[in-house]
Order: structure tokens, then sequence, then C-alpha cells
């Protein structure tokens, strides 16, 4: 009987451990967009392989649920963070996991690593890369007579000047939005400061006024001029509105981020829309086009040695290069999806004009990041710029007021 009983309990011991190991690890990754190309891609990880269930959650307000997750020490596996101050914050604090050594990690462009290293370390996985710019619709360019390209403000006001004379609204309005506005703000900087961005965001963090933001009056300047050309009741204008007024054909142009792309390409697939930087400065060689990583991976650090090892399986498939039917494949192939952070080649992408302009840019070294995202954390230019593009604001009263929001961050 005792031999009996121990052999159904090795048995039950064996039967057990079988159990354990065939039971799937689970990986989150908890997100705020990624819409239905994600979705595919994790279908496509799941169907590989038995180990692994790789999940998607999307949060919209991420910020928000992250900052209960901190408070409850319970954070999930895998998470978007923007890029530059807050991954830096998280790694001093020991949220992140070190990514450095791991197999995704040296497969990144190492224009992409910057934004998300401290003290030489990797902590977070940039995802992709982003455009800010102007986008056009060359149809009605033709149709305005325009034949060159603005590359300094006195062109762009030729360019909006001869738009009008065809009863063609120069600018899409998504100033409703004020994080349009920010983006906005990241191009006129770009022009404003050149290359020496990087003495001017740290002379900000040190509680330097914005008033004394070289060629600040150039920024306005541009602003001005969109007021003047963005056609009626442009303050009314979301970025919804906007997006969807430069896809139906009803502005010539659009300052905004590549992601706006997939309206157009809903609305009308075949306008193939063309890029430039924003022309803010008459000296051509500072329009740059604004390009950074908009958001980044985060592991958490305290997972198990085996939840650890599932997301490197994750990420080594996320990131992989050559895989011709994998995440890449599926995520960075169409108009507005971005522009990976390894070294992906995507044919369908180099037939849409807006990225071979990219292109041309990122070959000649004519790119820039985006400057308010390596402001400090909570820094939001866009709704005080709002209030000047609505003229409830001087300029004199916006510089006070983001000098005021700023003392209030770094002091």
């Amino acid at each position: 009987m005792k031999k009996f009983l121990a052999m159904v309990l090795a048995l039950c011991l064996t039967l057990g451990c079988a159990a354990a190991m065939a039971e799937k690890q689970t990986v989150k990754l908890v997100t705020w967009g990624g819409g239905e190309a994600y979705r595919l891609s994790t279908e496509e990880f799941n169907r590989r392989q038995d180990e692994i269930e790789f999940v998607i959650e999307v949060i919209s307000n991420i910020d928000e649920y992250l900052s209960a997750r901190i408070a409850a020490n319970d954070l999930p596996d895998m998470y978007n963070l923007t890029p530059y101050a807050k991954v830096y914050e998280s790694a001093a604090a020991g949220r992140l996991a070190d990514l450095t050594g791991t197999e995704a990690a040296s497969r990144l462009l190492d224009s992409t690593k910057d934004c998300v290293s401290l003290d030489g370390k990797i902590y977070a996985m940039p995802y992709q890369q982003q455009i800010v710019g102007c986008f056009y619709n060359p149809a009605l360019f033709e149709q305005a007579g325009i034949e060159k390209i603005p590359t300094t403000y006195s062109e762009m006001v030729e360019v909006c000047e001869k738009l009008t004379a065809a009863g063609i609204v120069p600018f899409a309005a998504t100033y409703a939005s004020s994080w349009t506005l920010n983006h906005l703000a990241t191009t006129l900087l770009t022009s404003a400061l050149g290359d020496d961005y990087k003495s001017w965001v740290n002379g900000i963090a040190a509680g330097e006024s914005y008033a004394d933001t070289p060629n600040v009056d150039e920024i306005f300047r541009f602003m001005d001029l969109l007021k003047q050309y963005s056609g009626e009741k442009y303050m009314d204008a979301t970025s919804d509105t906007g997006f969807n007024d430069f896809a139906a054909g009803k502005a010539a142009m659009l300052i905004q981020g590549d992601w706006s792309l997939e309206t157009v390409n809903q609305v009308d697939p075949n306008m193939n829309p063309g890029l430039f930087a924003v022309p803010a400065s008459d000296d051509a060689s500072k329009n740059k086009l604004a390009v950074d990583v908009s958001v980044a991976i985060a592991v958490n650090a305290n997972l198990s040695e085996e939840k650890m090892a599932a997301v490197e399986k994750v990420l080594d498939y996320m990131y992989d290069t050559s895989d011709p039917t994998g995440h890449n494949s599926i995520c960075f192939t169409f108009a507005g999806a971005g522009v990976p952070s390894v070294a992906y080649k995507s044919e369908v992408l180099d037939g849409f004009r807006y990225y071979t302009d990219y292109l041309s840019y990122a070959e000649s070294g004519n790119v820039s990041p985006w400057i308010y995202q390596q402001l400090p954390t909570g820094t939001n230019l866009g709704d005080t710029l709002q209030g000047y593009m609505a003229d409830l604001m001087t300029k004199e009263e916006v510089l006070q007021k983001l000098d005021t929001d700023n003392e209030a961050l770094t002091f």
C-alpha cells in the first residue's frame, strides 16, 4: 500500500512539474496606441510559438495609469514611456531594467540611443522615430502655380500669397487641440536655436527665461503667419478637423507629424503628399526637419528571471530587422507609420513622396530632435501658445507664463 501511494505521489509530482513546464509566460505591453497593426503583430508572435502569450493593453491616459502603478509598486512587464526626461527619471529611480546587453538593443540605430540612455546604459527601447514638418498637397501647389518648395520664411510667405490668390486655404488648422502646438513649437525652436539647442534646454532647466530664447521674435512671427493664413474660425479646429481638412483638399499644408497621414490615406489615398521643413527662419540652413523617437518601451526592473527571458524574446521579435513577416513588416509599411529605430528597409514606404523627402533631409544631416521633449518633465508649451493663437495673450504674456510655469517645475 505504501509503495502504491508513493507511486501515486511521484506521478502527481511528475504531472505537476510537467504542467508547470507547459504553463505559458504572459508578457503584457501597456501602450497608449498601436491600433490594428499592433494587434496583428501580437497575433503573429503568438502564432509562431507556444511558450509566451504576448498581449497588448491600450491605456489612453497612460501617465495617470503609470502614476497609480508606481504608487502601488505594481508596474506592468513592459510599458510606453516618453523619451528623454521621463526615461532618465525612471531609470534613476530604479524602475527600469538595464537592456544594454540584450540582442534587441544591439540592433538599434545609434541616432536613437541618446533619448533612452543614462550613464552609458540603455534603459528603454526606442520604438519608432516620427517626423514633424510641413506636409503639402502637390496638386494644390500645382494649381496655385507653386514650382519651388519654400526653404525660407520669405519664400513661405510667397507660397501663402499664391495659394490665397488661387482661392486655396494655405494651412489646415489644428489649434483647438493644444497638443498639436507642442509639435509646432519644436519645429519653430529648431529654426530659432539651430545646432545649439542643448545649451538652451539646459538653460531652461536651470531657470533661465524663455524671453532670452535666441530669435524668439521669429517664433512669434511664424505663428502670426499661421493666424493669417489658416482660414476662418481657425481656433475652432481640432486635430481631427485639421487632419480631415488637409486630407479632403480643403487646405494645402498641414504642420504636424507623420501620424496625420493615416487620415490622408483613408480619405484620399492617391494624394501622396510631400514634406518639407518648417521654414521659420530666413536662413535656410537653420530650417531642419524635426525627427525624433516619439515613444519608448520600458521594461519593469523587478521581473523574475523567467519573465525577463520571455520579455527579451518579445523584444527580439519586435526589433528583428530581417524578418519578412514579423513586427516591422506589419507595423512600418503604411503612410504615417513612422520610421523604425532599427535599420529596417521598407519598399512600401519608399513609394511615398513624404518618405523620400524625409530621406533627403536625413541623408544630408538636416534633421533635429524634438526639442520640447527634452524640457523639464511637465512642460506644456502648447497650452500657453494656444492663448497666443487665440489672441488671448500677447507675446510678452506668453513668455512670462512660460517662465512662471517653468519655475514651478524646476525649483
